[in-house]
């Protein structure tokens, strides 16, 4: 058990240190999306409109693979099917709402709680720059699915 402590601790610092920012980002907000939606393939229509919405890359189709890891990254990390924190809010029910029921302010609260638990390796910048994305994507979601 303490090998194996070590070693994922080790594979998080060097992911840390080796993941550029900006492949940090991707990853994150790529990722998180595709689990959200409960979606194990990378649907290139969606990427390329998160590409649009956040800019992460100049090429979407590297935005492509991250969705395969969604998972792995974010099922011990943020429940998918019962509330985040005290927020109330479902992530998988998020794309099932209205586009008037998540509101800012709500989002932000959930982007609190997600940046809170994410891997320390994936974090790509201060927590103001990572809640600024999060609260674009969260209040976004319907339009990246269906718009």
């Amino acid at each position: 058990m303490a090998v194996m402590s070590f070693v994922s601790r080790k594979w998080v610092e060097f992911l840390d240190g080796f993941l550029p920012r900006r492949v940090k980002r991707m990853i994150f907000l790529s990722s998180f999306l595709a689990y959200i939606q409960g979606n194990h393939k990378p649907d290139e229509e969606l990427v390329n409109k998160l590409n649009q919405l956040l800019h992460l890359s100049n090429n979407a189709k590297s935005a492509m693979v991250p969705p395969l890891l969604n998972e792995r990254i974010w099922a011990d990390v943020v429940p998918r099917t019962e509330p985040v924190g005290n927020t109330g809010i479902v992530l998988a029910k998020l794309s099932e709402m209205p586009l008037a029921t998540i509101v800012t302010s709500q989002a932000r609260i959930l982007s609190d709680n997600i940046i809170r638990k994410s891997p320390q390796w994936l974090r790509y910048g201060t927590t103001n720059q990572m809640r600024a994305d999060l609260v674009k994507l969260l209040v976004n979601v319907n339009n990246l699915q269906n718009g």
